[in-house]
């Protein structure tokens, strides 16, 4: 039976000890969680001077999640006097200076935030398209965006005057696409000017100083776009080589803790292992090795050497022989091009060469797991000139 939970007990004093004795249990009620803040009012019953002064140090991605906690917080964030916010946090922190034509929280977003910006999927293109200030899914792209091949397709009623007119103040972005790529534009900009230019009249003051000034603000665009790339590409390469020298570290710690259990270097090879071992699933993850991983994998990877152990022998030992040959094969061909005048050497072949009793011995001693240095190649060389030389008398005999 479920055990019951205790009742404090209290007693009604009416001056009987016959009535206290049989006085009721009554529960004292409590409130326990009265006597417990809610984190939220920690955050909400703050005064915005203070809220504001500790959300500079948040990084942009942390207030972007922040303003996606309560309405208070996004209240406070996503309102214009919050500009210090983010203008504090992004200079901190390290990112470029925001775009114009964009405000700040859109350029958190544009930097760290996830999905599509136009159906929220999360698959996307590789990277923000910042050109036109968004992140793209292939869906998307096809619907929203519209290249400059399909332009004149798209505004088909206009001439081509005003085509090129739309053109030539749109903000523009190169897309690649395998081994081709394209310049595309959003449609809804292309609506946007579209509507402009038909409201004024041909060659008139307003829509030449139109032009002049949209002319500026892509260029501007531009000229952001360009600082932007440069950034993420920088940042890009940064988090490239700090993963790969995350995994070299990680798997070196790795491989250092199993040789002092005693493994060899062909027991940590697993150029032959079969795909469901996952040897290297375990070792390729983007994160340092801890005592407590290590102690969650190390059985796991003894478990693949031992199937190694079991499985691929016969595998390394041909491999191994292949290196053997390798080695032996360079110091074969320089001895030969030393001895050019030999006819012998010339027209030995290979498989007669590799058949000789010293060349064996030498590359299948303990199983092909010596190599041939040049102390070892010694007594092979002293075998074929003796042999040229053997060639040379019978020539003169016969």
């Amino acid at each position: 039976m479920r055990p019951q939970k205790r009742v404090k007990v209290t007693h009604v004093d009416t001056g009987d000890t016959t009535s206290k004795a049989m006085a009721t249990p009554v529960k004292q009620a409590t409130n326990r969680r009265s006597s417990k803040v809610k984190k939220s009012e920690l955050v909400t019953g703050m005064p915005n001077e203070v809220f504001a002064e500790i959300a500079k140090y948040l990084s942009p991605c942390d207030l972007l999640q922040l303003a996606r906690t309560s309405k208070h917080c996004r209240g406070i964030l996503m309102s214009k006097t919050s500009r210090r916010i983010w203008e504090v946090s992004r200079k901190t922190h390290g990112l470029p200076d925001c775009p114009t034509d964009i405000n700040e929280p859109q350029f958190a977003d544009l930097l760290f935030g996830k999905g599509c910006s136009f159906c929220l999927a999360s698959r996307t293109l590789k990277d923000p398209v910042f050109g036109l200030r968004v992140r793209v899914c292939s869906s998307c792209k096809a619907s929203r965006l519209v290249s400059s091949t399909d332009l004149r397709k798209y505004l088909q009623h206009f001439s081509y005057t005003v085509v090129e007119e739309i053109s030539n103040i749109l903000s523009y972005t190169m897309i690649s696409s395998g081994k081709n790529g394209d310049y595309f534009y959003l449609k809804s900009q292309v609506d946007d000017v579209k509507q402009e230019l038909q409201a004024l009249p041909p060659n008139s003051d307003e829509r030449r100083l139109y032009l002049i000034e949209g002319k500026k603000a892509m260029r501007a665009a531009l000229g952001s776009t360009i600082k932007l790339e440069l950034w993420y590409s920088s940042k890009r390469s940064a988090e490239m080589f700090t993963k790969r020298d995350i995994l070299q570290e990680r798997r070196a710690k790795i491989m250092d803790n199993l040789k002092i259990l005693g493994f060899s270097d062909e027991d940590l090879d697993d150029k032959f292992d079969n795909k469901e071992w996952k040897w290297q699933y375990i070792l390729k993850k983007n994160h340092p090795l801890t005592e407590k991983e290590w102690g969650a994998i190390e059985p796991k990877l003894i478990q693949i050497i031992e199937l190694r152990r079991e499985h691929t022998p016969p595998k390394f030992h041909e491999h191994r022989r292949l290196e053997r040959k390798t080695e032996m094969r360079s110091r074969f061909v320089w001895f030969r091009i030393r001895l050019a005048k030999s006819t012998w050497l010339k027209q030995l072949r290979d498989e007669v060469f590799w058949d000789f009793p010293c060349v064996k011995e030498l590359i299948e001693e303990n199983e092909c797991r010596v190599p041939v240095t040049d102390e070892r190649w010694l007594p092979v060389q002293k075998f074929l000139v003796e042999m040229d030389s053997d060639h040379l008398e019978r020539e003169k005999k016969g």
